[in-house]
């Protein structure tokens, strides 16, 4: 599977992550990973906290996975970026927050023990809410925004706000604004395309992979 599960120091850190104020680790790190909060750039490296405002992007055969604090998993495929732009975890569920912005590449996202209201993740194109799910983003070359739902169901909007829902096995696209400002409402949800279901296998293959590795090699 995609997420092998942590050792126990790993889950012991992202437990007790608050403590100065990060909200997560990287659980999984393979060659370039790198970390950006304002001016300030790290190489991010295995179990290495992760902070809210940070920028994550994985270079060229490079890959990552985070755990947040409530346990939502984020796969990082090589040549892609993330922004954690809010990580609220509050003991009370009603107030908690997890906003991320995809700015590049292919991720997965698995959401954590927070309620769905509690997770927004955003792209260029449009906006995915999130409802007690598994699922893949890829990002065209081209500024188009597609989502696959591995479980669970989305609800895709443009940045005009039409929407589409998502169920498990189908997938959605959206188009970016065209040259006369307009944009398109987001693709019938239907079976992932090739290139979605080729980019998800392969981020599924290369975190197994590290994951075998590292429990191979760490107590």
């Amino acid at each position: 599977g995609l997420f092998a599960g942590l050792g126990g120091g790993a889950t012991a850190q992202v437990q007790t992550a608050a403590a100065n104020g990060s909200i997560g680790i990287a659980a999984t790190v393979m060659n370039d990973v790198t970390g950006k909060r304002g001016a300030s750039m790290r190489q991010i490296e295995f179990k290495d906290e992760i902070f809210q405002t940070e920028k994550i992007e994985t270079g060229a055969g490079s890959a990552a996975e985070i755990v947040l604090r409530d346990n939502t998993r984020i796969s990082l495929a090589p040549r892609s970026s993330i922004l954690i732009e809010k990580a609220v975890f509050d003991p009370s569920p009603s107030r908690r927050k997890v906003a991320v912005m995809v700015t590049g590449g292919t991720i997965r996202f698995v959401s954590g023990n927070s309620p769905s209201s509690a997770y927004e993740v955003k792209t260029p194109a449009g906006t995915i809410g999130v409802s007690g799910t598994d699922f893949v983003v890829l990002l065209g070359f081209n500024g188009s925004v597609s989502v696959s739902v591995n479980s669970g169901s989305v609800l895709l909007a443009n940045n005009a706000g039409e929407s589409v829902t998502i169920e498990k096995g189908q997938a959605s696209t959206i188009r970016p604004v065209d040259e006369n400002g307009k944009q398109a409402a987001p693709s019938a949800p239907t079976r992932p395309s090739d290139a979605i279901a080729v980019s998800a296998h392969r981020l599924d293959a290369v975190i197994a992979e590290l994951n075998l590795v590292r429990l191979a090699v760490v107590p």
